[in-house]
């Protein structure tokens, strides 16, 4: 199983998402996630910046489909997190990049640090 795959699950098992204007406690249905838009293209490192063994470890998440923020805005953000045994959630402050409108649609999504794809709130 391919790890976006995983996570993908993970986040819908998790509860981990929201909508302006909805209750934490009711659950976004999110029917596709978007991919950002430098996702398939070739990654290189700086190789005199980053070790070759972390460039290669990086290369290898981002093809099994971590999201890859190139392309994206680096913005603050609102989501909303859950936890995993429960429907409930809590709006959080963080920063994340921001996918362009064009590729997420009527909905905002943002790459977070952990490189998960959450739909955005605020």
């Amino acid at each position: 199983m391919k790890l976006h795959w995983f996570l993908l699950l993970l986040l819908v098992v998790s509860g981990c998402s929201g909508s302006a204007g909805r209750p934490h406690d009711a659950p976004l249905v999110v029917a596709a996630f978007p991919e950002p838009p430098q996702q398939r293209l070739a990654w290189t490192a700086a190789t005199n910046v980053i070790s070759p063994a972390f460039a290669s470890a990086a290369r290898v998440l981002f093809d099994q489909g971590l999201a890859d923020p190139r392309g994206c805005d680096y913005r603050e953000i609102e989501i909303q997190v859950g936890e995993l045994w429960s429907d409930a959630g809590v709006r959080v402050k963080t920063h994340g990049w921001a996918l362009p409108q064009a590729v997420a649609g009527p909905q905002t999504f943002a790459v977070c640090w952990n490189g998960l794809v959450y739909p955005v709130l605020t």
